[in-house]
């Protein structure tokens, strides 16, 4: 397969390998369909990327392509997948909707089962956001106002600790980027 991706057609779209470790999300994902833990990892992903099955059982839900796959066949498959993909992009994009993709090392915690008394839910609490100017906080403010977290913003590293101990704090970002910011601190 990664034989056929690097061969691709100049004129369409450039494919790469992702390694598993990346941060970078993928736009297509390719599936081994005879590989069962392949198929399970879908099932972990919340908002999955587009999919691909390759070979194996059909998969309700998904694109499929068998095996052996001709060349042509399979750059014309990912040519209209990429396609849908941009179209989905721009619908969500023009309703004003964020793209919440999520990728996961492990499947969810189902929520009944021996591994019920595992799951928690979310922890009430801030973002908080340590950066020298707003526009980093107002990104994540408009990013994740969907689930009602408030984001608060600080521009140094005393107020940070202050907020930390007088309100609960999910996560703390801190740009370390900025000048004068001392993470370690």
């Amino acid at each position: 397969m990664r034989t056929l991706l690097a061969a691709a057609p100049h004129t369409g779209p450039v494919y790469c390998c992702l390694h598993e470790d990346s941060l970078q999300e993928p736009d297509l994902v390719i599936v081994d369909g005879g590989n069962p833990a392949a198929l399970a990892s879908l099932e972990a992903m919340r908002c999955a990327p587009t999919v691909l099955v390759v070979g194996g059982n059909p998969c309700p839900g998904y694109d499929q392509l068998a095996l052996p796959c001709e060349p042509a066949a399979l750059y014309a498959v990912l040519g209209r997948l990429q396609e849908e993909r941009r179209r989905t992009l721009a619908l969500l994009r023009a309703r004003g909707e964020p793209l919440l993709a999520e990728r996961r090392r492990c499947p969810r915690i189902a929520s009944s089962g021996p591994d019920a008394a595992r799951r928690q839910p979310p922890r009430p609490g801030k973002l908080l956001v340590v950066d020298k100017g707003g526009a980093f906080r107002d990104h994540l403010a408009h990013l994740v106002d969907q689930r009602a977290l408030p984001v608060a913003w600080t521009d140094s590293a005393a107020t940070a600790v202050r907020l930390c101990d007088e309100t609960p704090v999910v996560l703390a970002l801190i740009n370390t980027s900025a000048r004068a910011s001392t993470p370690m601190r």
